[in-house]
């Protein structure tokens, strides 16, 4: 049979809850050498060894270097003030990972029309109902020979639109932009045409 593991009676952490009166010193008598506060209500000052006051608050941790330990840990605070920490001889550490970002959810909005008549235009600038602004768009140009333009309208003279892009013939072309968009056929005759709009949904 193994031999039995035995640990030293010092090999601890102790949890405690204390409640900080406004105004008076509260002390905890612990041994160890480590520290972390895991919920404080507010603000407080702590010390040790009789040593100066140095301030906390919720989330600290410490340890003493090399062979140092404390006996005994003194608390105080401007207010009443509820103090939970772990100290000890040892502590861990637990990550705990909180997702702040999360993908939004999309739809996508075919244009009913498959081509665009001779030196006609279109404006993309409707959002749906219940979605609330356009991810991106897709217009894919399905000629042999003529290329549509791409224009943006003026954010300060929003009645003047700019030439800004090609949907080369034969090609698609993509845009991430929730801004209102024109498609331009220039030519004399119709454009076999696509247009694919990403919405996110409201």
């Amino acid at each position: 049979m193994s031999a039995a593991i035995k640990f030293s009676k010092e090999s601890f952490i102790a949890r405690h809850r204390i409640t900080v009166k406004a105004g008076k010193e509260q002390p905890v008598n612990i041994y160890g050498k480590v520290f972390a506060c895991t919920e404080a209500s507010g603000p407080f000052e702590m010390n040790f060894a009789e040593q100066a006051w140095f301030p906390c608050r919720k989330g600290i941790e410490w340890s003493l270097v090399g062979d140092d330990h404390y006996n005994k840990l003194s608390f105080r605070a401007p207010v009443d003030t509820q103090v939970e920490f772990y100290g000890g001889n040892f502590f861990w550490h637990e990550n705990v990972v909180i997702p702040i970002i999360q993908h939004a959810r999309t739809i996508t909005v075919p244009w009913q029309q498959t081509s665009l008549a001779a030196s006609a235009s279109v404006d993309f600038l409707t959002v749906p109902s219940g979605m609330s602004w356009r991810k991106s768009i897709i217009v894919t140009n399905n000629d042999a020979s003529v290329d549509l333009e791409v224009y943006a309208r003026d954010p300060a003279v929003p009645a003047n639109w700019y030439s800004c892009g090609l949907v080369f013939a034969k090609q698609a072309w993509y845009h991430e932009t929730s801004d209102a968009l024109r498609l331009v056929n220039p030519s004399a005759a119709a454009v076999n045409c696509r247009v694919l709009e990403a919405f996110y949904l409201a």
